[in-house]
């Protein structure tokens, strides 16, 4: 790229990262963040030998300018970084949760890290969907089973008959119990979500009198 080009793609990046940014903070330009990195020769080095292992050879590496070389590389982190939130997408959510809760930050801020896309608070929205979908299968699972047992309630969940999913937060059996008439049960809440109600769903359901057969 040309000294122009780069400058031109400069300006276009600092506009789409205001758009992400909450704060007009000046030194969070692209243009200081790329002389902060080209100014040590150590990084541009590392830079180098990284778009190197990603496979591009060394001679065309050695033919781009320090601004080009620091550039290419926060895209090559920035696909590191998306990939690394996207495998775990189709995971079951506690898998999901489990991971985010063993991650470790990455130990150096990336350029483009405001457009790794939050896939991890989708994947955590699909998975509360997925509980309530859940919840309401097992109160209907729940109706069948006294509609066959003569108005009685199960003591506990393994006394169901048809096939019924765990939590998607804990991937084990929802909690679960019988009082009088009353089946209680509710879902787990993910990490951090233990006062969000929209974590807490609880369902009662109370047979009032015998089912007539």
């Amino acid at each position: 790229m040309t000294t122009e080009q780069i400058k031109k793609l400069v300006a276009h990046i600092d506009k789409v990262r205001e758009v992400g940014s909450k704060t007009n903070d000046s030194d969070r330009s692209t243009r200081v963040w790329i002389d902060a990195r080209t100014k040590d020769e150590a990084s541009v080095r590392a830079a180098r030998a990284r778009l190197v292992a990603v496979g591009i050879p060394d001679e065309r590496i050695q033919r781009f300018s320090p601004d080009q070389v620091i550039l290419l590389d926060e895209k090559r982190e920035y696909e590191v970084r998306r990939d690394e939130i996207m495998k775990f997408m189709n995971l079951p959510a506690w898998q999901t949760e489990a991971w985010i809760g063993s991650s470790k930050p990455a130990k150096e801020p990336a350029l483009f890290e405001i457009f790794v896309p939050a896939l991890n608070k989708v994947r955590r929205a699909q998975g509360r969907l997925e509980q309530r979908i859940a919840l309401l299968r097992h109160v209907e699972a729940l109706r069948m089973y006294a509609a066959e047992h003569a108005g009685q309630l199960p003591e506990a969940l393994s006394a169901l008959a048809v096939p019924l999913p765990d939590d998607p937060f804990t991937g084990k059996p929802f909690a679960f119990k019988v009082e009088g008439a009353t089946a209680h049960f509710r879902g787990s809440p993910p990490p951090g979500e233990e006062a969000n109600p929209s974590y807490n769903v609880r369902y009662e359901l109370t047979l009032h009198e015998p089912i007539k057969r």
